[in-house]
C-alpha cells in the first residue's frame, strides 16, 4: 500500500496531499484504550469488555441521527462509559483483575511483549489492507465518517456489497470513534486496535495457569501464520475471542451468570460467529451440566444484541451473500467441510499448539478423570462447532468454494482451540498442586 494514500477520501475530508499525521492518528485511538483500561481497573476483564461494548454502541449514535463524531462527541461518550461501568461494577461481580504483580504475570507480560514486537512489526509495514481494513470495518467506518450518516441505499444498492453491510458492526463502530477523536480517516496506526486485542487475548490466556511454561505454550500458539494474519489485517475475531473467553471464565463451572452469556452473545455483535459460538457453547453447558448451568433465560440475554442487529439490518433490506435457503443444503459440501476441519485440527495441529490432540490425549488418561469436566465441555463445544459450520458451508453458493473453505476454516477453528487450551492449562495446575 502507498503510504501517501493513508487518509485520502472520496469525498475530500481528508486531503491526499496533506494526510492524517501520526500524532493525530495514534491520538485517536487513546479515548477507546482509557475506557479499556479504566473498565479493568474498575472491574477488571469485564468492566473493560463493558466499557469497550458500551463505547461501540455508543459510536451508532452519529450516523443513526446523521452527524459527523467530533472530538467533543467522542470524549463525552468516554467519559460516559467509564461513568457507567464504574456504577455497574458491583453487578459484574467478584473475578481476577485484569493484571496483577506476581511472578506468573511477569512471564505473562513477557509473552505479550514478545508478541507485540513481532505483530507490531508486521503491522506497521502496511496500511489497511482488504478485505477488512479498506471493506468490512476499516472501508465501512469511512464511509460513515465521510458521509456523516448512512447512506441512501447502504444496505441494498449492489455497489456497497464489497463492505458487507449485514455484518455485525461493533468494530467498524470502534473504529469510527477513532476517526472522530483524531479528526481524520488514519489507515495505519489505526491498525493498532487489532494488535492490541490480540495481545489482550494472549495475556488473558497466560494468566489462567500458574506455571511459567504455560505462557510459553500459548506464546508459541499465538505465533502461527493464522493468529499473525488476524492480528495484523484488522480481523475481527481477536475481540470476537475476547469476549468469549471472558464470558466463559463466568460459566465455565456450571454456572448460570447472565453476565457471562451477556458477554459470549456480545461476540455476535463484532462477529457473525459469535452468534454460533453462543449456541454452541450453551448447548454444550446443557447437555454436560443441565439447565442449572445454562437456562433459557441466560440465552436470551445473550442473544439480545446481536438479534437487534440482525433483524434491523434484515428489515433495512440487508442480506447475507452467496448463501442457499437453509432446506437446500449440499451435504457433499458439508462432508468436505467436516473432513477439513478435522484435517487442521489433528494432521496439521501446529496452527493451533496442539490443543486438539493434546486433550483427546489428556480426556483418555485416567488420573485426570474426576477433574475434568470444563474440558469435556469445552472438548463438546469443539465438536459442535465443528458440525455447526459445516452445516453452514452446505449452504454455501459462492463459486470459489474450496477457497473459501481453505481460508475460513483454519480461523472457524481458531476459537475452540482456545477454550481447550484454557482448560488444558487448568488441568496442568491441578496436577501440580496435587504433587
Amino acid at each position: 500500500m502507498r503510504r501517501d494514500r493513508v487518509g485520502q477520501s472520496a469525498g475530500g475530508v481528508c486531503d491526499n496531499s496533506s494526510p492524517l499525521s501520526v500524532v493525530r492518528e495514534l491520538t485517536g485511538i487513546l479515548p477507546l484504550l482509557a475506557v479499556a483500561g479504566a473498565g479493568a481497573f474498575a472491574a477488571g476483564w469485564t468492566g473493560a469488555l463493558s466499557g469497550i461494548l458500551l463505547f461501540s454502541l455508543g459510536m451508532a449514535i452519529p450516523p443513526l441521527v446523521g452527524f459527523r463524531p467530533e472530538p467533543v462527541f467522542v470524549g463525552a461518550l468516554s467519559a460516559l462509559c467509564l461513568g457507567s461501568v464504574w456504577l455497574l461494577r458491583r453487578r459484574f461481580g467478584v473475578e481476577l483483575p485484569a493484571c496483577d504483580a506476581d511472578r506468573h504475570d511477569r512471564f505473562a507480560v513477557m509473552a505479550c511483549l514478545i508478541f507485540c514486537v513481532v505483530a507490531l512489526s508486521m503491522v506497521l509495514t502496511h496500511t489497511f489492507m482488504a478485505p477488512n481494513g479498506l471493506g468490512v470495518s476499516g472501508g465501512r467506518a469511512k464511509l460513515l465518517y465521510v458521509a456523516g450518516c448512512i447512506p441512501d441505499g447502504f444496505f441494498t444498492d449492489p455497489a456497497h456489497s464489497t463492505l458487507q453491510p449485514a455484518y455485525p458492526p461493533g468494530f467498524a463502530l470502534l473504529t469510527l470513534g477513532c476517526y472522530g477523536f483524531a479528526g481524520g480517516c488514519g489507515e495505519w496506526l489505526t491498525q493498532l486496535l487489532g494488535c492490541f486485542c490480540m495481545a489482550a487475548v494472549l495475556l488473558f490466556l497466560c494468566r489462567r495457569g500458574e506455571l511459567p511454561w504455560a505462557s510459553l505454550w500459548v506464546l508459541a500458539a499465538f505465533l502461527s501464520p493464522s493468529v499473525l494474519q488476524m492480528a495484523t489485517l484488522f480481523y475481527a475475531e481477536p475481540l470476537m475471542a475476547l469476549f468469549i473467553l471472558v464470558g466463559w471464565e463466568r460459566v465455565r463451572k456450571g454456572q448460570d451468570d447472565p453476565v457471562g452469556w451477556m458477554l459470549i452473545g456480545a461476540s455476535g455483535y463484532f462477529k457473525n460467529e459469535g452468534v454460533v459460538f453462543l449456541f454452541v457453547i450453551w448447548v454444550a453447558m446443557r447437555l454436560m451440566s443441565g439447565s442449572r448451568a445454562a437456562s433459557v433465560r441466560t440465552l436470551l440475554v445473550g442473544l439480545a444484541l446481536p438479534l437487534v442487529w440482525h433483524v434491523s439490518c434484515r428489515l433495512a433490506g440487508a442480506q447475507l451473500y452467496d448463501f442457499a435457503p437453509f432446506w437446500r443444503p449440499d451435504f457433499l459440501q458439508a462432508i468436505s467441510a467436516a473432513i477439513h476441519a478435522l484435517k487442521l485440527a489433528f494432521l496439521e495441529p501446529w496452527r493451533y499448539g496442539f490443543a486438539y490432540p493434546l486433550a483427546v490425549i489428556v480426556l483418555t488418561l485416567p488420573q485426570y478423570r474426576y477433574r475434568r469436566a470444563p474440558l469435556v465441555t469445552a472438548g463438546l463445544c469443539a465438536v459442535l462447532s465443528v458440525l455447526a459450520f459445516a452445516g453452514i458451508f452446505s449452504l454455501s453458493t459462492a463459486p470459489d468454494f474450496n477457497w473459501h473453505l481453505d481460508s475460513s476454516m483454519v480461523r472457524l477453528l481458531w476459537l475452540p482451540s482456545l477454550l481447550l487450551i484454557r482448560e488444558l492449562v487448568a488441568i496442568m495446575d491441578m496436577s501440580r498442586d496435587r504433587r
